[in-house]
């Protein structure tokens, strides 16, 4: 029978789900390569493992038969998640990062979610998403199968015990709408399963089959390039977004050795123009646009051994419904474009006329598609359903449905070069085109137009060109020449980069006919000229010149003429980044394009990244200054002089290091080498006398090192333990004389023959964490020459320059404009009121400064660690702002204070000349974020992020010339503007000197306190961190410190899992079980 019989009963009874294949698949190919990444290669046996444990914490957390998110990016991790979702019995949701923030929001909104799975590599979540995603749990995934199995592996790596059938719901994929929002569309699995079953048998696909994911996330064609694949063994090969631009496509194709690929046609034309020999090409799939004739003829040059295939179908049908073979003896008999063909099994192409009628070989009618695999229908929409999915006329039964495509075509005779009843696409008989592979209504492109603020009336056309189709849109508005500068950014936030128009013409009314319609003949042809017709002036814009005609194919082209206006879209864009990475060796992006799209500005985009790279940091230190005299005090010392002056003789401002030593320990060598330290570093010969009121460093040309050694052995074990721990004590407590020095001291314990406790103490003022390992460094490899009998062997960096020249440069480097700028900015930041934390409400504060102060610490295991890093690199952020951000949400719940202001240090060595000097460098920044309105952690942490980043960019200025600068109300008792202090250390990797182990170790003892609440995080020799919390002990007691520091961790693990909680949501208690403020204390 030439055309198809819609009275025939179908068969609609597929049992599979759509994951069922891979499954069995993994039992046969457990060793096999199932995925090929640029970052890794998965086995079988381990995506079926890993997609399992994810499908079982899905199931733990309540996702079956809900809809569960993804954030994703084109990567192996997609597949994994996928997998898991689906034997979780849950719905995928998948939102394509590339997407902009308004077209995600409107997804998230229309399906709600029950869990958010997030990339990490995809990248950080838009803003505007955050509200959407509260209500939803969140689980950040890692890169890796191996990162993401650790992460999750306290589920099991069995199958789930749920039951998932081909009637459960398997996906929602959303498409362009008439009413201005995208339609979703729900998805059962048994479709898709249907059809990978046919595709596979009838294309004869196997465990040597190599495919490729080169499909948009956001429709279901990612499903086909995903389960086609592991439903017979093969391997899947993803490419990097890099992979799959012009000039580098084929390449990877050939690479990889791919012998079966689903592409859209502007993709194909992509891989046609490399001209690369493309042997190992079985079969070629196109779809989501017309498949012009002469691709297919230039394919099968290019690719000897492939078949074209054309299909046809939609995310409502979904997948293939219609597949026709280009045959490559007739090809040149085709007319125009290739035919979509007949119906894969169980599916009819029927062309309806309009009673709904069989359409005749060559009569032209709506095609409807036949079949018991459709998509169930439109998320939440009853009316879109049945006006689409409608019920088969021909036979009347309620189960028997048809999808009306709205999409004109006919049945071909066979005088087309083909055999009889093949479907050919006309055209549409709504306002819908495809663009580039994607369907869209130009309804919804208009709306999005008309609610820019200017945008009175909108319409838009499709226009066929050189390259393909582009959208043009037709505006009357108000104050035209400034929504020409400002429309394309404008609808580039709210629609995927398809879906913006190439060209805007404005006009002051759009034509109508006699019956008040737009009168689409009557509107004017868009110029494509540019109205300011300059031709390109420097060396670069001649270059671009030349780039862009080579890519659009036309000239003239002028260096004001809009890219997207003289032809250009996406996959273009593609070509001309490529273009310019070769020509002027820079690294540049497309989205660059769409941001600059003319001549001018991105030759401008390409003078700065040229000076970026040539642009020298401010002043070099070169001066070396005299040591004949005294010199000023650093800011940072000064500031650290005035604090001392304050405390008294109280012990205040030190830095302490204390280790044990296991194995035979030359002290001969250990103490000659700490001399050679004390020779090497001006800032262990500096003292800070006072001359005319005012302090300043000398530099000694020599100082006495005491080094003592006490031997402890003969003592008992119980009076030897409470002598380390008096001298310890001593040693780290003993206040030292700034005017006379040496402000370092040093010290040997002979615990044992071969065990050793060495305690090295410092005034902060000469030394700073970064010193330190320096020092410790250096000390090394001192001891390790003296063995072996002089220190000349000793490798050590030269040092051309020391503190006080770095003293003299800061204070002269900054010139007098750079300075204003820098005030200026940070009398924006802190500036008017200064906000105290308030620790305690009922007991007022000793006007007298005291620095007594208590410490505790806790561990963070390295699972939450990581999960954190993940919070981290999803958000843009670093582990450093993630852990501040949780430090002020905790300080404000327990001050309840909005207005927070946290200290911290800056390591203030961005000149390569000091990388290696000894002394105190640290500059603290003042840290301001307002956390008004209850805010989600993750606004709290964005918020925190261009806080910091702010800080870095503006962190050389000196912290006392702000505090100078800002006047603030200053007390005995605390820091001019903050009482909080935040620090990360990286704390030194153990370094043993020769023949010795070394053991860092904390004797517990009072430490001082700078302030009224300090936490410092230090990584440990394992992979998770210790939190050390310093608190005065006129303002905190001991369980409250340690409340402190379990809120904190509850925090931190709450928010690596659900970052979208606001505040006041996350439920902070003490050990008790109620929420505890310290201000009621």
């Amino acid at each position: 029978m030439v055309l198809p019989d819609p009275r025939l009963p179908l068969a609609g009874d597929w049992p599979e789900t759509l994951h069922a294949p891979f499954v069995q698949q993994a039992k046969r190919f457990g060793d096999r390569v199932a995925i090929i990444g640029h970052s890794e290669s998965i086995t079988y046996t381990s995506l079926e493992q890993v997609s399992n444990q994810l499908a079982n914490y899905l199931c733990a957390h309540e996702c079956s038969g809900k809809v569960v998110a993804v954030y994703a990016i084109r990567s192996p991790a997609l597949v994994w998640i996928i997998l898991g979702i689906l034997k979780a019995r849950a719905a995928v949701l998948v939102l394509d990062s590339a997407y902009p923030s308004t077209r995600l929001l409107q997804y998230t909104e229309a399906a709600m979610p029950s869990m958010m799975l997030l990339m990490s590599e995809a990248g950080n979540i838009p803003n505007e998403m955050v509200g959407a995603t509260a209500t939803a749990n969140i689980l950040i995934l890692p890169k890796t199968s191996n990162a993401t199995r650790r992460l999750l592996c306290e589920y099991s790596e069995s199958a789930p015990a749920i039951e998932v059938t081909s009637n459960d719901i398997a996906y929602i994929m959303f498409t362009s709408g008439t009413s201005g929002k995208p339609k979703g569309i729900v998805g059962i699995h048994s479709p898709p399963s249907h059809f990978m079953n046919w595709h596979c048998h009838t294309f004869g696909f196997n465990e040597n089959d190599r495919f490729c994911m080169l499909s948009g996330l956001a429709h279901d064609i990612v499903l086909r390039d995903i389960f086609t694949p592991l439903s017979v063994g093969g391997t899947l090969c993803i490419p990097r977004q890099s992979d799959i631009l012009p000039g580098c496509i084929s390449t990877w194709i050939k690479k990889h050795s791919i012998t079966v690929a689903h592409l859209t046609p502007p993709t194909g034309l992509i891989i046609i123009a490399d001209e690369t020999s493309l042997d190992s090409l079985r079969y070629l799939f196109f779809g989501g646009d017309k498949l012009p004739i002469t691709l297919v003829e230039t394919i099968y040059c290019v690719a000897p051994n492939a078949t074209c295939i054309n299909f046809y179908g939609a995310t409502e049908t979904p997948q293939a419904m219609g597949y026709f073979v280009c045959p490559k003896d007739k090809v040149n008999m085709l007319n125009g474009s290739v035919p979509v063909g007949r119906g894969i099994a169980d599916v009819q192409l029927l062309v309806l006329t309009d009673h709904q009628k069989l359409a005749a070989v060559g009569e032209v009618g709506e095609i409807a598609i036949r079949s018991p695999y459709l998509a169930r229908g439109y998320l939440g929409d009853e009316r879109a359903t049945s006006k689409h999915f409608v019920i088969n006329p021909f036979s009347g039964q309620k189960g028997d449905r048809i999808y009306k495509t709205g999409d004109m075509g006919r049945y071909l005779p066979e005088s087309f070069g083909v055999g009889p009843g093949n479907v050919e696409i006309l055209g549409r008989k709504d306002n819908q085109v495809n663009i580039r592979g994607a369907r869209i209504e130009l309804t919804e492109v208009e709306k999005a137009m008309t609610t820019h603020p200017k945008v009175r009336q909108s319409v838009v056309v499709a226009v066929e060109r050189e390259h393909g189709t582009c959208l043009v849109a037709y505006v009357v508005a108000q104050d035209q020449d400034s929504l020409r500068k400002e429309w394309r950014a404008y609808m580039q936030k709210r629609v995927p980069q398809f879906m913006v128009p190439s060209c805007l013409v404005a006009l002051n009314y759009l034509p109508l006919t006699p019956n008040g319609k737009v009168d689409h003949s009557a509107l004017p042809e868009p110029t494509y000229q540019s109205e300011t017709a300059i031709a390109p002036l420097t060396p670069i814009e001649e270059k671009l010149v030349q780039i862009w005609q080579d890519v659009l194919q036309i000239k003239p082209v002028f260096v004001h003429d809009n890219f997207f206006v003289v032809g250009g879209h996406s996959l273009l864009a593609m070509k001309v980044v490529a273009a310019i990475q070769v020509t002027f060796s820079i690294s540049m992006a497309v989205h660059e394009i769409f941001e600059c799209p003319t001549v001018a500005e991105i030759g401008e985009k390409i003078v700065e990244a040229r000076t970026a790279r040539k642009r020298k940091q401010r002043i070099e230190p070169t001066i070396i200054v005299s040591r004949n005299k005294g010199q000023p005090l650093s800011f940072a010392q000064r500031r650290l002089w005035d604090w001392q002056q304050l405390a008294g003789k109280k012990a205040t401002y030190k830095v302490s290091h204390f280790r044990q030593l296991f194995g035979p320990l030359n002290f001969s060598s250990l103490r000659s080498s700490f001399s050679l330290l004390v020779r090497r570093h001006e800032s262990l010969r500096t003292s800070f006398p006072v001359t005319d009121g005012e302090p300043e460093q000398v530099i000694h040309p020599d100082v006495h090192v005491s080094f003592s050694k006490i031997d402890l052995q003969d003592l008992s074990e119980h009076a030897r333990g409470q002598k380390v721990q008096f001298l310890s004590h001593d040693h780290a407590r003993r206040p030292f004389d700034l005017e006379q020095g040496p402000l370092f001291r040093v010290a040997l314990l002979r615990l044992e023959p071969e065990k050793h406790l060495l305690l090295l103490t410092f005034h902060h003022i000469i030394i700073d964490g970064w010193s330190k390992r320096q020092l410790l460094h250096e000390w090394n490899n001192l001891y390790q020459a003296m063995l072996k009998g002089s220190f000349k062997s000793a490798i050590l960096p030269k040092i051309s320059l020391q503190y006080a020249d770095f003293a003299y440069w800061q204070r002269n480097s900054v010139p007098a404009e750079d300075e204003d700028k820098e005030l200026a900015y940070w009398e924006g930041q802190i500036g008017g009121f200064i906000p105290r934390l308030c620790f305690q409400k009922n007991t007022a504060r000793s006007i007298e400064q005291s620095f007594e102060g208590a410490m505790k610490s806790l561990s963070l295991h390295e699972s939450l660690v990581d999960a954190l890093n993940r919070l981290s690199q999803y958000t843009g952020s670093t582990l450093y702002m993630t852990l501040l951000a949780a430090f002020k949400a905790l300080l404000y719940h327990q001050t309840g204070q909005e207005d927070v202001i946290v200290g911290s240090p800056n390591a203030n060595r961005a000149q390569q000349q000091f990388h290696k000097v000894v002394g105190y460098f640290v500059n603290p920044m003042a840290l301001r974020t307002n956390l008004h309105g209850n805010p989600t952690f993750l606004e709290l942490l964005s918020n925190v992020r261009k806080v910091v980043i702010g800080a870095y960019n503006h962190q050389e200025l000196p912290f006392e010339k702000i505090v100078s600068k800002l006047h603030p109300q200053r007390d005995l008792n605390s820091d001019p503007l903050f009482s909080a202090w935040f620090n990360m250390l990286n704390l030194e990797k153990q370094i043993d000197f020769e023949g010795v182990t070394c053991c860092p170790i904390e004797i517990p003892n009072n430490p001082a306190a700078m302030f009224d609440i300090a936490l410092s995080i230090c990584n440990k020799d394992c992979d998770g961190l210790q939190l050390i919390l310093i608190c005065k002990l006129d303002l905190f007691g001991a369980s409250q410190m340690e409340d402190f520091l379990s809120q904190y961790h509850t925090l931190l693990a709450k928010v690596s899992q659900q970052p979208a909680t606001r505040l006041n949501d996350l439920l902070l208690r003490n050990s008790h079980g109620s929420s505890q403020r310290y201000t009621e204390s």
